[in-house]
């Protein structure tokens, strides 16, 4: 017996590529990878749950220190369990197997918590084949040959109930059933058929785990993700969800964050474009980490300043809103300790009701153009840095006490290079401070210049800006041996306790304010969250009245029209035709139809005299018919007849509907040219246009059959109204 010897390290990327989509896989990790190696030799392999721990062994098959595990089927059944932890997504197992005496009924199984059978392999043919097992049926993956290895492979994904499997790494079975439904899988299994003949052996187990992947349809137009920390979303770390993006994706994504606290460092990277990530509430989503400057990571070098960050956006054209980005690292007066909650280097990145929660540097923007708007930004040490072309609108920056009575630190520390008109524009924004800050104790600003001044020209300007007394009286100062005269820092119009003129404070001029525009600072770009819409006031909203809930004994919850029926009779709409009953199944006449009509379009006519003969004004129909005739809905048979009493069919019941969707000025999308019901020749040629109308309106499927000259049922009239006041509200 040559025993083919294997160690796997592999990747268990579930399911294949679908060829009219694309499936972003996750890399899995190991929870099981066992070669017997390390086993006592005869006794039971440790770890396992053995039916019978003298006739399963640990075995040294070529004397060669390979061990493996046989099953010895010579007194009966025998069972061998591996348990691990509970996995709700991708499992796979790969296992080396051999039979020396072929026999029928041998398993190699997964198994939920109780036991239930997920993925059920047995032999067959008398130990000739291996099988799996679906809907009480064998069907064969692979011929056995006694005394040879082989190695299965089962890639098991909880998700759709399905799995793939392997045999000597050539896919045998794609998508294939699982044999009972479960929501977790926890159990190896492998078992003898008890017929005292067909032993067994396994070798070189592994079982590892990964989350299943996320298939994005190839007409897709955009790709949404949910993340939720426990689980009850697509991903439960945000860095996850933006893994799943493919790279070369050209569709729009949005990524929704439920609400909790997720500690990890997410990166957004230069390949992620088009992106929108929106929490539920500045609040209750935040993403936070606690790296600093001089903390050292595993290869033993610093993480450096710009390395901290919990946050790094490098990707462009990124919306955020409703997320706080924190450093929670607590400063201890330390050197290098400066830590960034949020680092962006992408071009046209905007944020909306954000928070950004830091100490010393806690919002570097280091390239690219960005843009803040009703935002809260914190910190106390050049807190908002970098060399990017940035814009902060209508949003709080926030000074926090360092205890000192004249320095509590500095605002912005702008690196603009000497080639950009605009640094950093601050525009209708409140200053404020930590509660118990010293008055005059908080600098605006000063120019960092680290490539030196003949690069750096650092710029920053406070237009129309509300300071608390926490500012500076000379609110500019120097870095490192740059002096604030380097720097291009201005004001203009602020106000508040902490806002004088000054020598030390230059001021715009109305003609150079005029170009501290948001587009331009931002280079031409426009961010959408700077339009502001109008707000207007509130219209109150207009409903059907409500009258007392009237109930009918002919129609019931479970009834397909139950809810439409519900709506028009307890709206006034419509009526039942006596002893507590509506007669859904009871066929509509033509003076039934044109009567509720005018009153969904709440049409009244002040005629006397009737359009049609056969319409008399005394008739209890004649102002329903006559309105809609006056508003050009109906016609009649004839120029002088309407044949009140003759059914409505389901074509002419479309037509009417088509003009009232013409009646009441509801805008439609492009015609559709073709109508697609399979009896569509039944269609009488007048009716064509109006089914056309509805089919467009949404109010008419489609598809199968139309049927076009079936009598309406008062049903039917009751759902179609129903869908036509839906549209036009």
């Amino acid at each position: 017996m040559n025993k083919r010897l294997r160690r796997h390290v592999h990747l268990a990327l579930a399911s294949l590529i679908a060829i009219s989509s694309v499936s972003v896989t996750f890399a899995s990790e190991f929870i099981v990878n066992e070669s017997f190696d390390n086993m006592t030799l005869g006794a039971a392999p440790s770890g396992y749950e053995v039916s019978d721990s003298v006739a399963i062994t640990t075995v040294d098959l070529n004397n060669d220190r390979n061990y493996c595990v046989y099953l010895n089927d010579g007194e009966g059944q025998l069972k061998m369990n591996k348990q691990f932890a509970a996995q709700s997504e991708v499992v796979t197992l790969s296992v080396d197997f051999m039979q020396n005496n072929l026999g029928s009924g041998t398993h190699i199984n997964l198994t939920d918590g109780t036991g239930l059978r997920a993925v059920r392999l047995e032999t067959r043919d008398n130990g000739t084949s291996l099988n799996y097992v679906m809907n009480g049926t064998y069907v064969k993956v692979a011929d056995i040959t006694s005394g040879e290895w082989m190695t299965i492979k089962i890639e098991a994904n909880i998700k759709t109930q399905t799995f793939n499997i392997y045999i000597n790494d050539i896919l045998k079975g794609k998508d294939i059933p699982f044999k009972n439904t479960v929501s977790e899988i926890s159990y190896f299994q492998t078992l003898t058929p008890a017929d005292k003949v067909s032993g067994h052996y396994i070798d070189n187990l592994s079982i590892s785990a990964s989350k299943a992947p996320v298939t994005i349809p190839e007409d897709a137009t955009e790709i949404n993700f949910t993340v939720d920390a426990n689980g009850q979303g697509d991903f439960k770390t945000v860095q996850e969800a933006i893994d799943a993006i493919p790279s070369a994706t050209t569709l729009p994504a949005t990524i929704h964050i439920k609400a909790g606290t997720y500690k990890e460092v997410v990166t957004i990277p230069k390949s992620v474009k088009n992106l929108t990530l929106i929490g539920e509430g500045s609040e209750q989503t935040i993403l936070t980490y606690d790296n600093y400057n001089a903390k050292l990571k595993e290869d033993g070098t610093p993480y450096g300043t710009g390395g901290s960050a919990s946050t790094f956006i490098k990707g462009s054209n990124i919306s955020v809103e409703e997320i706080t980005f924190e450093n929670s690292f607590q400063e201890t007066g330390a050197n290098g300790e400066q830590a960034v909650a949020l680092s962006v280097t992408g071009n046209n990145v905007q944020f909306r009701n954000c928070r950004f929660l830091g100490n010393q540097d806690t919002l570097l923007l280091d390239g690219g153009t960005q843009y803040f708007t009703d935002c809260y930004i914190e910190g106390d040490v050049d807190f908002i840095f970098g060399r990017s072309q940035a814009v902060f609108e209508d949003s709080e920056i926030h000074s926090l006490n360092r205890g000192s009575s004249s320095n509590n630190g500095y605002i912005v520390a702008p690196r603009t290079s000497i080639d950009e008109a605009y640094g950093f524009a601050f525009m209708n924004c409140k200053l404020t401070a930590e509660e118990g800050t010293a008055n005059n104790s908080v600098y605006l600003g000063r120019p960092w210049t680290p490539s030196g001044m003949s690069v750096d020209k650092p710029s920053a300007a406070f237009i129309n800006c509300e300071m608390s007394a926490h500012i500076k009286t000379e609110p500019w100062t120097s870095m490192s041996g740059t002096p604030a005269s380097h720097g291009r820092f201005f004001e203009y119009n602020s106000s508040g306790e902490g806002a004088v003129i000054n020598a030390s404070r230059p001021q715009l001029t109305e003609t150079e304010v005029a170009n501290w525009t948001i587009t331009n600072v931002l280079k031409g770009w426009e961010p959408s969250f700077s339009i502001k819409e109008e707000v207007k006031p509130e219209e109150p909203e207009v409903t059907p009245p409500v009258i007392e809930k009237i109930y009918f004994t002919d129609v019931t919850s479970t009834d397909a029209y139950y809810d439409d029926i519900m709506f028009l009779a307890n709206n006034g709409y419509v009526e039942g035709v006596g002893n507590g009953q509506f007669a859904p199944l009871m066929e509509m006449t033509r003076s039934q139809f044109a009567t509720i009509l005018g009153r969904v379009l709440n049409l009244t006519t002040s005629s006397t005299t009737s359009a049609f003969t056969d319409v008399k004004p005394n008739a209890w129909y004649f102002n329903g018919i006559q309105a809609c005739y006056e508003a050009g809905l109906i016609k009649g048979v004839s120029a002088t007849s309407f044949a009140p009493n003759d059914k409505i069919s389901k074509q002419d019941m479309m037509l009417l509907l088509s003009r009232a969707i013409t009646y009441l000025n509801i805008q439609l999308d492009e015609m559709q040219s073709d109508i697609q019901f399979i009896d569509q020749a039944n269609i009488s040629a007048y009716a064509l246009d109006g089914i056309k109308i509805c089919i467009q309106a949404g109010i008419l499927k489609n598809e199968g059959y139309f049927i076009p000259k079936n009598v309406v049922t008062r049903a039917d009239m009751a759902t179609m109204f129903a869908k036509l006041i839906r549209l036009a509200n």
